[in-house]
């Protein structure tokens, strides 16, 4: 029961650390775009959608960090 705890708290956090990593990536490409009108509404965009993607990241991590245990029941040890 202990293992399926821990295990679900770092599933959580590999996905938030995923997440930030993508939310990265996607910052790093909205910069190849650009030079005429379409191109950079389209950078601009895409640069609001990593930070969102970003702060997404850090809050399901910071959110895994802080889950709180169910220890109301007997122990399987």
């Amino acid at each position: 029961m202990k293992d399926k705890k821990i295990k679900e708290k770092q599933k959580s956090t590999a996905k938030g650390i995923m997440l930030f990593l993508v939310g990265l990536m996607v910052n790093n490409f909205s910069t190849l775009l650009g030079g005429n009108e379409a191109g950079d509404f389209l950078s601009g965009l895409m640069g609001g959608i990593s930070i969102g993607i970003m702060i997404l990241g850090i809050y399901v991590t910071v959110k895994s960090f802080f889950k709180k245990r169910d220890d109301g029941g007997i122990d399987e040890d």
